[in-house]
């Protein structure tokens, strides 16, 4: 069975871990918008948030083994703000993501507008035309 310490190395190397996998994903951002593809994006976000739920967790997990072991206080401020600092990072990152969602839909939402503007103006243009060739069947010669 494994020590405290050893509790808490193992912790503190998951927690290592899962931030370099964070780190990872967001380094893979900037491409999979460059690539455009909305499914793509979406399930990186899912991936993205994925990954910070973990390094949440497990920085809760080492900042409670910090404060059992009687670290300063100081020195656990410190290193928190260390971790904040990629997560924090991960949800702007996210933010961007989602953003580029939304306007992407705004987009398309607009684009389906203008070609339902678009028909129905040829729409009224077709009964237009066609009532001025019925007038010209109906009119005397």
């Amino acid at each position: 069975m494994a020590t405290g310490e050893n509790t808490g190395e193992t912790a503190e190397i998951t927690l290592k871990t899962k931030l370099i996998q964070l780190g990872r994903a967001r380094g893979k951002s900037d491409n999979v918008l460059k690539g455009g593809k909305e499914h793509v994006i979406r399930r990186h976000i899912e991936t993205l948030k994925e990954s910070l739920t973990e390094v949440s967790k497990w920085h809760r997990t080492v900042e409670a083994e910090k404060i059992t072991s009687k670290e300063e206080v100081s020195e656990i401020d410190q290193w928190s703000n260390e971790i904040e600092k990629h997560i924090e990072a991960a949800d702007q990152t996210i933010g961007l993501l989602e953003q580029w969602l939304n306007d992407t839909q705004v987009k398309r939402e607009d684009q389906h507008r203008q070609e339902r503007m678009n028909f129905e103006l040829k729409l009224e243009e077709a009964k237009i035309k066609l009532k001025a060739e019925h007038k010209k069947v109906e009119a005397p010669s």
